[in-house]
């Protein structure tokens, strides 16, 4: 129910405060572990593109997550970076 297309790559971050999941459809969001809900969405981040529709894929084909860089690669041929700030958002999200 999270996503309006099958989710093709989940990836885990190493202090296991939330992970990132990417769609069929191209979309890319964030869930905190700790607050259980949605702290970023990248929406299209990714097209439908049929560079990689040899191999099966569309949308977010894979991603891989390092102090806190997101990188991913998609059907559409693209291989996108972002710069996360997930963590202060957990810590606002939890304050009263």
């Amino acid at each position: 129910m999270a996503h309006d297309a099958p989710v093709k790559s989940i990836v885990v971050d190493e202090n296991e405060e939330f992970f990132i999941s990417g769609s069929e459809d191209g979309d890319i969001k964030v869930w905190g572990l700790s607050v259980h809900e949605e702290l970023e969405c990248y929406p299209k981040e990714h097209g439908k593109g049929a560079y990689l529709l040899k191999y099966g894929t569309q949308g977010v084909a894979l991603m891989n997550l390092h102090n806190g860089q997101l990188f991913s690669c998609g059907g559409d041929g693209t291989v996108k970076w972002r710069q996360l700030s997930v963590r202060e958002t957990i810590v606002n999200t939890k304050l009263p």
